[in-house]
């Protein structure tokens, strides 16, 4: 268990040692912090290998490569903002959803002009074949 003080209005509870090095909503003032050893280092999880390590505050919202695998991984910031903000910045960190394939005007055009020549010149052949009789 880790003692956490909120930056913001200094309320202090305790935090499971696997928050450590995540972003934590305080249950006072919802204020999203960062939880952090005494040691003033954040602890990163590569997503990567699942690697673990401490990195100094110094490198916080930086990037740092995994030693184990050379993923690159961001150390949380330890910055103030609202936890609203916060809450934002983790959805937008989600996975993309795949896009859906859309054809465009112009390649649809093109491909109507080319159906449209097909039977256009299939025409032209069976007049020809039918006068020639």
């Amino acid at each position: 268990m880790i003692g956490f003080s909120c930056t913001n209005c200094g309320h202090t509870f305790g935090v499971q040692d696997e928050y450590l090095g995540q972003r934590i909503k305080c249950p006072k003032c919802d204020f999203v912090g960062v939880v952090v050893d005494n040691s003033g280092r954040i602890k990163i999880i590569c997503q990567n290998c699942g690697n673990e390590n401490n990195v100094p505050e110094n490198l916080e919202g930086r990037e740092i490569q995994c030693p184990k695998c050379n993923n690159t991984v961001v150390a949380a910031s330890l910055k103030k903002e609202p936890a609203e903000r916060a809450d934002n910045n983790l959805k937008e960190k989600s996975p993309p959803k795949p896009k859906k394939l859309e054809i465009s005007e112009r390649v649809l055009l093109i491909i109507i002009s080319v159906a449209a020549a097909v039977i256009l010149i299939g025409l032209i052949i069976i007049t020809a074949v039918r006068s020639g009789n």
